[in-house]
């Protein structure tokens, strides 16, 4: 059985060979302590903190939990098991019955990658505009509730969604300039999310619609 993962990436449209210096303790410092991540949350803060080089890429983590991969062309990906931490809190029985995304997993994952990319961006000096991509992987029967999970009309029926049909859940690519804004990329992503599982933008919780920034 191939095992669910969350995909996600962003690079330059035009990829130019060494645009990274992988050798720079700053960039091999970003990778293993990305600022303003919360500690257990879903994040680029991730506990597997083990690095592998090749000559064009650096590599954190492992395929258990997930991978985080920068590449000297400037193309960084981030592969995540959707494992038992997706669905949290529900219990082994539970999710039997209706396997549910945590909305923890599927909002904060793309936007603390994003936010890691825009720092990669800086330091590096990357050229864009640039490309993200989100998809998810043998997903096929879960679903996603709308709204903040603290709200107490979190679970009610108009908050509930739809079960994915399909095996999997590939966003189309989105085209962002050299001044992107990680958290409203990450926003216009999720909206995508959410609208699969039949929910509107404004049902996307953590996000405040005048700072444009989510909080966690």
């Amino acid at each position: 059985m191939v095992k669910p993962v969350l995909f996600l990436s962003a690079s330059p449209m035009k990829l130019t060979p060494r645009s990274v210096d992988l050798n720079s303790e700053e960039i091999q410092d970003l990778l293993l302590n990305p600022p303003n991540n919360r500690i257990s949350g879903w994040n680029m803060n991730f506990p597997r903190r083990t690095m592998h080089a090749t000559p064009n890429a650096i590599t954190r983590g492992d395929e258990d939990y997930g991978t985080l991969t920068l590449m000297s062309n400037g193309y960084m990906e981030l592969v995540i098991a959707v494992a038992e931490s997706f669905f949290w809190p529900l219990d082994e029985e539970e999710y039997k019955k209706s396997p549910r995304f945590s909305p923890y997993a599927v909002c904060e994952f793309p936007v603390t990658f994003l936010r890691l990319y825009r720092l990669i961006v800086d330091l590096a000096s990357l050229t864009g505009p640039f490309v993200v991509n989100l998809a998810y992987k043998n997903v096929e029967g879960t679903m996603l509730w709308a709204g903040h999970p603290n709200s107490i009309a979190y679970g009610s029926p108009f908050t509930k969604s739809v079960q994915i049909s399909s095996n999997d859940v590939v966003l189309d690519p989105i085209k962002v300039p050299q001044s992107f804004e990680p958290d409203k990329v990450a926003h216009t992503l999720l909206a995508d999310v959410y609208r699969v599982f039949g929910h509107k933008p404004e049902c996307i919780p953590f996000y405040n619609d005048k700072t444009g920034i989510f909080v966690f």
